[in-house]
């Protein structure tokens, strides 16, 4: 019963469609923030496939950081996301060298 009880309080809403908000996630800020928010969302979502979850996350990346994700075709979640991060540790160097 007190579990029933707690999810009630602090669990997933039945209001919230969490497929139609995977796919709408966009990264606005770092990398790792958007992965948190991704991760989140993604693993209360059920009959995603791997290849359809790295399809969402990088097609919602920051444009300049999608190119270089996609080239390496990542086929795991989380070498995806380390993809992902490496890319934009790259981009920020890259913009600092050149100022």
């Amino acid at each position: 019963q007190l579990v029933a009880v707690m999810t009630i309080r602090f669990g997933l809403s039945i209001y919230v469609d969490y497929n139609a908000e995977l796919s709408k996630i966009s990264q606005k800020g770092s990398v790792v923030e958007y992965q948190e928010q991704f991760e989140e969302t993604s693993n209360v979502v059920r009959g995603w496939p791997v290849e359809a979850l790295i399809g969402a996350f990088v097609s919602s990346r920051k444009e300049e950081l999608q190119i270089e994700v996609q080239a390496l075709r990542p086929f795991i979640v989380h070498f995806c996301f380390a993809v992902a991060r490496m890319a934009e540790e790259k981009h920020r160097h890259f913009i600092s060298v050149n100022r």
